[in-house]
């Protein structure tokens, strides 16, 4: 892990930060940032009001698991409940999501990545059959991160083509 993200996996702890810490203000910056963050999706209108709430939980979650790798590449976890992994054919549902919801700039953070040469892109964060997996284009111009994960190339290519579509870029 230290040799793909460089830093500690666990910062060591600081108590005195902790001592020294307001819940009441940290809870206030934490509904603060979500209301933000939920304030810059497309609004949607249902007469069942659990409806509006799955869709804002559904896009908060996958931005939580937007992972930050380098300042140019994330990538975006699976699911925190099924399997936490990599695969550009799941990446490319979540892309489409943030493009549909509004969110293009989330989009295309996680697209940057599919538009970049694999020498580019440091192996990882996670590991398949103990192999990092490998994110970015091959030098023969297709997506791979697994074996035998082939319809990968079907669908970054129509979630690039979505992502155009539905922000003009």
């Amino acid at each position: 892990f230290l040799k793909v993200l460089p830093g500690e996996a666990v910062p060591p702890f600081d108590v005195a930060k902790l001592r020294a810490a307001d819940p009441k203000k940290d809870w206030d910056s934490v509904i603060k940032y979500w209301d933000k963050f939920c304030a810059r999706m497309a609004q949607i209108d249902t007469p069942d009001s659990v409806l509006e709430d799955v869709y804002l939980s559904r896009l908060s979650t996958r931005h939580i698991l937007d992972v930050k790798i380098t300042d140019k590449i994330w990538w975006n976890a699976c699911s925190p409940w099924f399997y936490y992994d990599y695969a550009n054919r799941d990446q490319a549902y979540v892309i489409l999501a943030y493009d549909m919801a509004g969110l293009h700039d989330l989009a295309q953070r996680l697209l940057n990545v599919y538009c970049m040469d694999v020498k580019d892109v440091p192996k990882g964060p996670i590991s398949f059959a103990e192999v990092p997996l490998q994110l970015g284009m091959e030098p023969d111009g297709l997506w791979h991160t697994r074996p035998g994960q082939w319809d990968t190339q079907g669908q970054n290519i129509w979630c690039l083509a979505q992502h155009y579509k539905l922000s003009g870029d």
